[in-house]
């Protein structure tokens, strides 16, 4: 498990699997989970959820030699999420100022 990670990190493994089946399902438990109750917990889920950004975006280039485009949605997927986060969070600290 250790070595399937640490590939996933150095961007050694294919971008189907990290995609499919770290990036996805991470994001399912984020939204899931957006509010946990202790901060500990939501550090926890940062750091889940930034480590599966970074292996997608190591392994894109690694993907089937058939359509050249799967790392530029892989990327820009990673790219639309980072955006929502902190759009997100900027807005919920805009109508709590307003508030």
């Amino acid at each position: 498990m250790l070595m399937f990670l640490l590939k996933l990190w150095n961007g050694n493994e294919r971008l189907f699997i990290a995609f499919w089946y770290v990036l996805v399902p991470i994001s399912i438990i984020q939204y899931l989970f957006a509010a946990p109750s202790t901060l500990i917990m939501q550090l926890f889920l940062l750091l889940i959820v930034i480590y599966s950004y970074v292996a997608v975006w190591r392994c894109a280039p690694n993907h089937n030699k058939g359509v050249v485009a799967w790392w530029l949605i892989a990327r820009a997927f990673i790219f639309i999420n980072i955006m929502n986060t902190v759009f997100g969070l900027w807005w919920s600290l805009l109508v709590n100022e307003a508030l």
